[in-house]
């Protein structure tokens, strides 16, 4: 059985395990930066981190163990910033432009594509970190949807909606070279900065005020850059394909604004417009299934118990939605022994459905 929960202090050899598939800004391969994002996570539950909130959650897969026990592996991870762009820590991205040059002596007309850097000071929530071990990958069970979506099933929660801004972005990454390298850093970033990609993408991490000082501020003409990196602006790399797809199912849509270091685009949509921030069923967990041979809907079962210390916890099943208040009754995909097992702790906490598009 697979179960996605706030990440603890217990997770951080297994979290890094999964993070060193992807070696992002947001979840890089490195057990000091991993141990901090921990730290924040929870303090980020405990509510004392306001627009700093950052909350890592985690997929672990559960198996019958020795003894009538079970054990327990970290196979995945999400993440949900509260506010990506900040006063002390500003957005950066490059917005797509079209300008158009006409000459009269030759009767010659242009139509250029340009990039113009901007800087966000008050910005979306964003959604990031998303890895899955790669033998999970192709599951039946459609796991990384089930990661992807909880995240925004927790925005949704009343009780924490106020926590998040009213958009919600997602960076996707473009199509990478040989030893995951940026194809536009090279023609673009280290002209200006003088660092290699990597070196430049570590150091976005902590400070972002050093493209604000060293890129030029008027507007970049893409022509000027080899044909291979042009098309590659704003398109989505084949690994990404995946999360983009399910992304659009939810609403997201691309709002014209490219990654500065790598040129992927940003996905965007208004947070309260997302069906699964504004369609889950919200009431108590009464421990209730759906009765044998009811039919309900695919979705998510999330059961809220970060204030009380108890954690939050999903899982995968089906549902059936009802009035807001309602007792939430949820059939969940794989061993009711096991569900009970791990929810048993939970009834009466707050919870949610939130059915799958």
């Amino acid at each position: 059985m697979f179960l996605i929960r706030d990440a603890q202090a217990r997770d951080l050899d297994q979290l890094y395990t999964v993070a060193a598939e992807l070696d992002s800004v947001n979840l890089p391969a490195d057990r000091a930066v991993i141990g901090a994002l921990i730290e924040r996570s929870q303090a980020s539950a405990r509510d004392d981190c306001g627009v700093k909130r950052r909350l890592l959650f985690v997929l672990e897969e559960w198996t019958p163990g020795g003894r009538g026990g079970w054990r327990s592996e970290v196979l995945g991870c999400a993440m949900i910033i509260a506010q990506h762009g900040t006063h002390d820590r500003p957005a950066s991205y490059f917005r797509i432009m079209e300008r158009q040059k006409y000459s009269s002596i030759l009767k010659r007309h242009f139509k250029h594509q340009t990039l113009e850097l901007i800087f966000d000071y008050d910005g979306p929530t964003e959604l990031g970190g998303l890895v899955l071990s790669p033998r999970l990958r192709g599951h039946p069970l459609k796991l990384g949807r089930f990661l992807s979506y909880t995240r925004l099933a927790f925005i949704g929660l009343p009780s924490r909606r106020a926590w998040f801004e009213d958009e919600v972005v997602a960076e996707l990454l473009p199509a990478l070279g040989p030893d995951r390298q940026s194809e536009l850093w090279p023609y673009l970033g280290q002209r200006f900065t003088g660092l290699d990609y990597h070196t430049a993408d570590q150091l976005s991490r902590e400070h972002i005020h050093f493209v604000q000082e060293l890129f030029p501020q008027a507007p970049l003409y893409t022509s000027l850059l080899p044909p291979h990196v042009q098309a590659q602006l704003g398109r989505v790399g084949p690994a990404s394909q995946p999360a983009a797809h399910l992304l659009a199912k939810v609403g997201f849509e691309p709002d014209g604004t490219i990654d500065p270091f790598d040129g992927g685009p940003t996905y965007r949509v208004r947070t309260d417009d997302c069906p699964l921030v504004s369609g889950g069923a919200r009431g108590p967990w009464a421990g209730a299934s759906l009765a044998a041979g009811e039919a309900g809907r695919p979705g998510l079962l999330l059961l809220d118990g970060l204030s009380e210390g108890g954690g939050l916890k999903a899982l995968l099943g089906e549902g059936a939605p009802g009035l807001d208040g309602a007792p939430i009754r949820f059939r969940p995909a794989g061993d009711a022994g096991e569900a009970a097992a791990l929810l048993g702790g939970d009834v009466g906490r707050e919870a949610s459905f939130t059915p799958f598009p």
